[in-house]
């Protein structure tokens, strides 16, 4: 006998679909509707009355705030409730907060010591040499003759790839383990001595954080920064420039913070830039103060002189100026390096006892191209 036919359920709010124990089809166009207002629900209302409920926090706080802000009339922001010179005094103070490029991709140059954020140089090295514009480097040359010596780092700055590429070749050859009676290969290990006291960094030294183009010349060594003048007489191989190339500038001050205070003795600079020396110094800012002796070229000339070879360079008198006025280095010598030009070697230092400088006899060795000078900071007689 034949079991009669089920009656359908008729309602008017589900005609678009229908249910069983395991499946939910959707027919027609209200089936489709209803669940897109599921779906719409359950993803976009049911959370956000979640979040109402939880408590306020800085960042919905901040969140609701600009949300708000971009709500309101047009009339409203631009009201002056917020004055514009607020608005650009927290723009100017958000940059100092920052941690500067350089910092930042110290790691791939130094071992940090990562709670103090500075170097981590060897237990027995007590003296840093920084060189810029190092170009071939005396000082390397006489490390690299000297395998006694451990209580010296040098860093190493230069911008154009045909100076900085054979100073890094150098410094991993130096820290190469050198056994007795055997030349060094590539695949020898590091020699736990020498390692982490030699670094060779391709950029510039300058005011800004950034990149700049470099002046080339048909000499390496008269490569800059700064433009020529039209009335300064180069030397034949340093008239005009061969082009230009974008090199990274990074600030001074921003090396000189990562060297530790509390085992660095002294910290000895030596600046080659091209007329860009006092820039170059000016870029430390306070930091320069923990550096114990600097040398730089400059002209010896005054502003107005038509022998000044290059825009802004650096001048004596005005070098002299900063360093004793503002950084305190208010004793200095000056040695002519070019006649014609008046171009000097000028030296500072702050302190006017010797007793007070710690100079290591690193410095005094006669491969070191000023190392009478440093004689005569140390006290030892020059003959």
């Amino acid at each position: 006998m034949p079991r009669p036919k089920a009656a359908k359920a008729s309602n008017p709010k589900l005609s678009g679909a229908s249910f069983s124990s395991s499946t939910f089809t959707i027919r027609g166009k209200e089936g489709r509707l209803l669940f897109f207002l599921l779906v719409v629900w359950a993803a976009v209302v049911q959370p956000w009355s979640f979040v109402r409920s939880l408590p306020p926090s800085s960042s919905t706080t901040s969140s609701t705030t600009s949300s708000t802000s971009a709500n309101e009339p047009r009339s409203l922001l631009k009201s002056p409730s917020v004055s514009s010179s607020q608005s650009s005094a927290s723009q100017q103070q958000q940059p100092a907060s920052q941690e500067s490029l350089f910092k930042r991709i110290a790691p791939l140059h130094f071992p940090m010591d990562m709670k103090t954020g500075t170097i981590q140089f060897p237990p027995d090295v007590t003296s840093v040499i920084i060189d810029i514009g190092a170009r071939q480097s005396d000082y390397l040359g006489t490390l690299e003759v000297s395998p006694e010596e451990s209580s010296i780092a040098l860093i190493l700055i230069d911008p154009l790839p045909e100076s900085i590429v054979p100073l890094q070749h150098r410094a991993a050859y130096y820290a190469i383990q050198n056994s007795p009676g055997k030349k060094r290969t590539p695949e020898d290990p590091l020699d736990a001595q020498k390692r982490d006291r030699v670094f060779a960094i391709h950029a510039a030294m300058g005011p800004n954080e950034g990149t700049a183009e470099f002046q080339k010349a048909v000499a390496g060594s008269c490569g800059s920064l700064l433009p020529n003048t039209k009335t300064g007489v180069q030397a034949q191989s340093c008239i005009g420039t061969t082009g230009t190339m974008t090199v990274m500038v990074f600030p001074l001050k921003d090396l000189l913070d990562l060297i530790p205070t509390t085992t660095i003795k002294s910290i000895h600079l030596k600046v080659d830039a091209e007329g860009a020396d006092l820039q170059v110094l000016k870029s430390a800012g306070d930091s320069l103060k923990k550096v114990s002796s600097v040398v730089i070229e400059c002209q010896d000339l005054e502003p107005n002189d038509k022998r000044i070879l290059r825009q802004g360079a650096c001048l004596l008198s005005q070098a002299k100026e900063y360093m004793c006025q503002t950084q305190t280095f208010c004793n200095t010598k000056a040695e002519i390096s070019g006649k014609e030009n008046r171009m000097v070697n000028a030296f500072f230092t702050k302190q006017s006892t010797a007793a007070t400088i710690h100079v290591p006899s690193f410095l005094q060795k006669s491969g070191i191209q000023f190392s009478k000078w440093y004689q005569s900071i140390a006290g030892v007689a020059v003959s």
